[in-house]
């Protein structure tokens, strides 16, 4: 389905698609959202929690994201901040 659509709207076929997911409506108890590295593997990044009203911020989401897993951390010094007071400690998971 994902290609037949992708050829009708933007007239060219669909290629190297790696896969997809489909976006479940996710939220927290205190409506915060979740951003940060995989315990496990410092490579997948995760962006959760953002209850309905996330997909304005879709594109700072995805550049922390992307941060995250590049370099390890953000460019955002609030967020960093929260990071260091937030994270679990080392042995935690």
């Amino acid at each position: 389905e994902l290609r037949a659509f992708w050829s009708r709207q933007f007239m060219a076929p669909l290629r190297g698609l790696a896969g997809t997911e489909r976006c479940l409506y996710t939220n927290t108890k205190t409506e915060d959202f979740l951003i940060g590295l995989h315990p496990a593997d410092p490579r997948i990044a995760i962006g959760a929690g953002f209850s309905g009203h996330g997909f304005k911020f879709g594109p700072l989401t995805g550049r922390l994201l992307a941060e995250l897993v590049l370099r390890g951390k953000t460019t955002d010094p609030d967020l960093e901040r929260a990071r260091a007071a937030f994270s679990l400690s080392p042995g935690w998971a």
